[in-house]
């Protein structure tokens, strides 16, 4: 199509420059490697942005999952208190219980040996 000879309604400011636009690349190759250039590096750089935001994705997901599972090992550790707990109260009773057992007389089955 001829910039100077354009079909009547479209011979407007607007579609003169748009003519122009493929003429001024054919003209100064320079300029069209530097734009071609220029949305290149925009891809680049927009695929290493998602490629970090998926990473950021991954991190914050696998950070929930440990602190999940650390809150699962306190309670983990928190019950094993409890029974270590249990276990210390339930041995000083026994200690206590052969005691009266001694004091009264009576002998202690199973805290004897043989």
């Amino acid at each position: 199509m001829d910039a100077d000879n354009l079909p009547e309604g479209t011979d407007t400011e607007e579609i003169r420059q748009a003519m122009g636009v493929p003429e001024r690349f054919s003209d100064n190759r320079d300029e069209h490697i530097l734009c071609l250039s220029r949305l290149d590096a925009a891809r680049q750089m927009r695929t290493w942005e998602i490629v970090l935001e998926q990473k950021e994705l991954e991190l914050r997901e696998k950070d929930s999952l440990l602190k999940q599972k650390d809150s699962q090992l306190k309670q983990k550790d928190s019950l094993i208190d409890q029974e270590r707990r249990e276990k210390e109260q339930a041995q000083k009773e026994r200690e206590r219980l052969a005691a009266l057992l001694k004091k009264a007389g009576i002998r202690d089955e199973h805290s004897e040996s043989g």
